[in-house]
């Protein structure tokens, strides 16, 4: 009799337990991050970074992303061959059409793989993307080709002009991306204003010059259309030098 208690009290309690075991095995097969990625606000920030009550035709654009072609336009596009990881984001709309002319550096606020930040493209509840993400280790990731706008600036009329990138930085003040981060960034800038006709990138200190693209400005970051952090310190006191190495590899100087 007591053996018959001690049984089934041993099946009651694996009963509790297996299912328990089983929801656990599941959120760690479905865990995208781990718990650095995810410790300070500013992390949070970027995952919820691109706003899109900002833009207000989203669900219209997203609804009809699918059917939008680039009928009627002569512009050419193509993708960087410097991508090691292409993970293509479903979160983007046709640029119709629309020339590139501006780059758009972000910050991560985090030290990403470019896996990892392809994950979070990837997730339906992100609502975010960007052309391209740098890792620390300047490794580079593609997410939206270039003919796509991304979601990434909180500014429909700037990612449609605009190739975006996201490089990974530490996730606090000032944001410092590491050397092959920034290396990696020299080489891909240079390499989206060869192909696509840039032939001066130019950073000005001034907002409205950025955003209203005055006396050649086609520089432009995501601090100018929302309330964000991006791109952090470093990047931004680094703006002229960006502009300035990769107008010598253009031979722009």
């Amino acid at each position: 009799m007591k053996r018959t208690v001690r049984m089934f009290a041993w099946l009651l309690c694996l009963c509790m337990v297996f299912p328990m075991l089983v929801s656990c095995a599941k959120t760690e097969e479905v865990k995208e991050f781990t718990a650095e990625e995810l410790q300070s606000e500013e992390y949070a920030e970027f995952v919820n970074g691109y706003d899109p009550e900002n833009d207000t035709d989203l669900d219209a654009e997203r609804a009809s992303a699918e059917d939008e072609t680039l009928a009627g336009t002569s512009v050419q596009y193509s993708n960087s061959k410097l991508v090691s990881c292409p993970m293509p984001s479903p979160h983007k709309s046709s640029r119709n059409g629309q020339k590139i002319d501006t780059i758009t550096i972000h910050m991560m606020g985090g030290q990403l793989t470019v896996e990892t930040l392809g994950r979070l493209y990837s997730s339906a509840s992100s609502q975010t993307s960007s052309n391209y993400g740098i890792d620390k280790d300047g490794r580079i990731g593609m997410y939206v080709d270039e003919k796509d706008r991304s979601w990434s600036s909180s500014n429909k009329a700037n990612d449609m002009r605009a190739v975006t990138i996201e490089v990974a930085s530490d996730p606090f003040a000032p944001y410092a991306v590491s050397d092959k981060a920034y290396a990696a960034l020299i080489r891909l800038v240079t390499d989206v204003c060869q192909r696509n006709g840039i032939k001066k990138l130019v950073w000005s200190t001034d907002k409205n010059e950025r955003i209203q693209h005055k006396n050649g400005a086609n520089m432009t970051i995501h601090s100018d259309f929302a309330n964000k952090a991006c791109p952090g310190e470093y990047l931004l006191d680094r703006m002229d030098d960006i502009a300035a190495e990769v107008n010598k590899n253009l031979g722009a100087e």
